[in-house]
């Protein structure tokens, strides 16, 4: 099966960052040590290089389901080339495009404000932090002189205040990106046979307070392939609540139903959902439609999730429960 659910692999993220920040160890530190190894690098004798950037490569690595990334800014012929890496838009990916004339300038000024230089040949580790996050830097300058730095759960003075910079230095580029990359994976349609969904509403607004599970995978993927849970069940679809977890046939669970409701309401517009509405009570959703390609054919993950929902949302939610009741009732009837 091609792709990934991608909310599984945030939940497990959030989970590991937690261990974290809560002092996810592999022993107690002793009372002088902070647990970091290797280099500090220049230091506050550095001085900044004056020549230009010519090479740029700013790379986070993050806990498992984290959104590891790069940034990476060429500038030949007196024109800067921006390329985009993302884990968390692995579909997309290399993203490329060239930068405003001026952007260099605005790059080496962030490296001056930051004070970036005093990092060459920072390389450090903290032992004790078994997950966590870190970085590596890259700097190639027009007098053949270059800056290197890296670090893993470990950081240079100013790093956070650089980081920061960086984000917003980017995001409007980045932001290009994904629109671009974005409408290109629209217009492409779906394509492949859809054989798993995951997909979870969590009551808010008119929906009530009703909790909706589903992590459904084509028969043989897995032992249990069938993972339903409905909390404070109203009655308009569940009678009562589901707690199942089990090995069901693809006969009952009908996947080609589901995969005429993606069509039918236009599910491919929203790819790559995720937007928050105003309303604190909105219902949360989260929907991740694995097609599998078959032969040559290629596959695709169709992930969506937010408390805004998109066009033709209250339609495909209705005609989803609808049969997911009907799956579930069919699953009831099975032998155990």
């Amino acid at each position: 099966m091609k792709g990934s659910l991608r909310g599984a692999l945030i939940a497990m993220g959030i989970l590991t960052a937690l261990s974290t920040l809560f002092g996810c160890t592999d022993g107690r530190p002793g009372p002088d040590d902070d647990g970091e190894e290797g280099t500090e690098g220049v230091g506050p004798a550095a001085v900044d290089n004056e020549s230009g950037i010519v090479s740029f490569r700013y790379a986070y690595d993050g806990s498992i389901g984290g959104n590891n990334h790069s940034y990476t800014v060429t500038v030949q012929d007196g024109t800067a080339t921006f390329a985009y890496e993302s884990m968390e838009h692995y579909d997309y990916g290399t993203m490329e495009m060239a930068l405003p004339a001026d952007f260099p300038e605005q790059l080496e000024a962030l490296y001056k404000q930051c004070r970036v230089a005093t990092w060459n040949g920072y390389h450090k580790y903290n032992s004790w932090v078994s997950d966590g996050e870190g970085f590596s830097l890259d700097i190639r300058f027009a007098d053949g002189e270059s800056l290197a730095a890296s670090g893993s759960n470990a950081f240079p003075d100013g790093y956070g205040s650089f980081v920061a910079g960086l984000r917003e230095l980017f995001a409007p580029y980045v932001q290009q990106l994904l629109d671009e990359q974005r409408q290109a994976k629209v217009d492409e349609g779906l394509h492949g046979t859809l054989t798993s969904i995951l997909a979870t509403f969590t009551g808010g607004g008119p929906y009530g307070t009703q909790e909706v599970h589903v992590l459904i995978m084509a028969e043989g993927v897995r032992d249990r392939n069938y993972d339903v849970r409905v909390v404070n069940a109203d009655g308009e679809y569940f009678p009562e609540d589901v707690t199942e977890w089990r090995a069901v046939p693809d006969e009952v669970i009908d996947f080609p139903a589901v995969q005429a409701m993606v069509e039918q309401y236009g599910l491919i517009t929203w790819y790559d959902w995720d937007k928050a509405s105003d309303d604190p009570d909105a219902e949360w959703f989260q929907l991740s439609l694995d097609f599998s390609g078959e032969g040559d054919e290629e596959g695709m993950v169709l992930n969506a999730m937010g408390t805004a929902h998109p066009e033709g949302y209250d339609e495909f939610r209705a005609a989803f429960l609808t049969w997911l009741a009907k799956t579930v009732a069919a699953a009831k009837a099975l032998p155990e």
